[in-house]
């Protein structure tokens, strides 16, 4: 994520603080890889540990009368295994990175292939599920992420969904 003005990305998106604190422990950024993925420092006291972290977007949105800008976020604890993980050392990150730098390779193959994406303004995981039965949810929704990151996709206003597969989304 190249950085401009105000803390932005190239696209208007906060970017996520250099240092900053949560749950009792404080975070400083020690590396930033051309894939998007960083690695923070951790202390807690003497207690130090890394995180090897994706951050994600998070668009524009209001409550309560409070406009929230665009901005990157740090995944949260439901997303750790996934897109965040606690590492032991600075040494122990950079093989995690690699690890998922070689997997991903794998998975884009699998992913980079054409998908068939409903004709109708919205649709959900579920409706393209049903032009693609080849595909896996799982795949269908690492090639949604795609898309979205793309920007040929955004997620639809409405946000009434209960479950991951009913989000909306609709062309760019």
């Amino acid at each position: 994520m190249s950085k401009t003005s105000e803390n932005k990305d190239e696209s208007g998106y906060y970017l996520l603080e250099e240092k900053f604190s949560s749950k009792g422990y404080d975070f400083e950024k020690v590396e930033d890889f051309k894939d998007g993925w960083l690695i923070y420092k951790k202390n807690k006291g003497n207690s130090v540990k890394y995180e090897l972290i994706k951050p994600h977007k998070n668009e524009e949105y209001t409550i309560h009368g409070n406009t929230v800008p665009k901005k990157w976020s740090y995944p949260g604890d439901n997303s750790f295994g996934r897109t965040g993980f606690d590492c032991v050392s600075l040494d122990r990150a950079h093989v995690k990175h690699e690890e998922l730098v070689k997997s991903a390779t794998i998975e884009t193959a699998k992913i980079d292939r054409k998908i068939n994406i409903p004709k109708s303004k919205t649709f959900t995981v579920k409706d393209i599920k049903r032009l693609n039965q080849d595909w896996t949810t799982y795949e269908i929704r690492v090639k949604l992420n795609s898309l979205l990151d793309s920007g040929k996709i955004i997620w639809s206003n409405q946000a009434n969904y209960k479950k991951p597969e009913e989000k909306i989304y609709k062309l760019a």
